[in-house]
């Protein structure tokens, strides 16, 4: 199976999606689901293909749906953070999925993360005027996990257990309604992982997934290591 995992926005240079009243970006809280939820779909050895890898990489909407379709991928998945508007700042909560045409998989995930989280379940919606899931060929769903203007959900998805808790649900879902590899999958939402690089011994937060390591390579960076990525490619240079 290839799934398309699509990081909310960054659509253009000036697009880092909602914003919290302290000051947070909708768009790096998108790409660190994403990249959590790439990690458990290989694990599980699906073929996966990111919309971007890090928040230089700047991805129109219609660029991200091209790519998926012409990568025959079966499922493309957009994760995004949601947003109330100044009237319902701090009021609205919960997590909603939304579809174009079919609601049966965004409801299994909307009501797998809410019964994992206990959030509010603001369920499926069809939305046809989103681009993501009007014009992908495959199957598309988007994730909104919960509310960047709400300080007190935001604090929860900003936690490693929440995030696990819902990229647990999804993955399970997916297993069911795709049959996956049904393998147990054995996931920590925060390890401390010891990394030497030529004798420089750094500590980075990493997961276990099924018995492999894995950490974000930008966690490495610092003033001796330098890392980028190269046209939005899954080429990394580390220098």
């Amino acid at each position: 199976m290839k799934i398309y995992i699509d990081a909310g926005h960054r659509n253009s240079t000036w697009d880092r999606g909602a914003v919290s009243s302290d000051g947070q970006y909708e768009s790096p809280i998108a790409l660190d689901y994403a990249i959590e939820l790439e990690s458990a779909l290989k694990a599980l050895g699906v073929t996966t293909y990111m919309s971007r890898n890090s928040e230089d990489d700047i991805i129109t909407l219609q660029e991200r749906t091209n790519r998926a379709n012409a990568l025959g991928a079966d499922l493309y998945i957009s994760i995004h953070v949601n947003a109330a508007g100044e009237a319902y700042k701090g009021k609205a909560d919960g997590v909603e999925v939304l579809y174009y045409t079919d609601a049966t998989l965004s409801q299994l995930i909307c009501n797998a993360i809410c019964d994992a989280t206990g959030a509010t379940n603001r369920g499926a919606k069809q939305r046809q005027d989103l681009h993501v899931l009007r014009c992908s060929n495959m199957q598309a769903i988007l994730i909104e996990v919960g509310f960047i203007d709400n300080l007190a959900e935001l604090n929860k998805i900003l936690t490693p257990d929440y995030k696990f808790k819902i990229i647990s649900s999804v993955i399970d879902v997916l297993k069911s309604e795709f049959n996956l590899n049904n393998n147990n999958i054995t996931t920590s939402p925060e390890n401390i992982i010891q990394i030497d690089v030529n004798g420089n011994v750094k500590s980075v937060s990493g997961q276990i997934l099924s018995g492999v390591t894995y950490i974000r390579l930008k966690d490495l960076a610092d003033d001796k290591i330098k890392i980028s990525y190269e046209n939005n490619l899954p080429t990394v240079t580390v220098i």
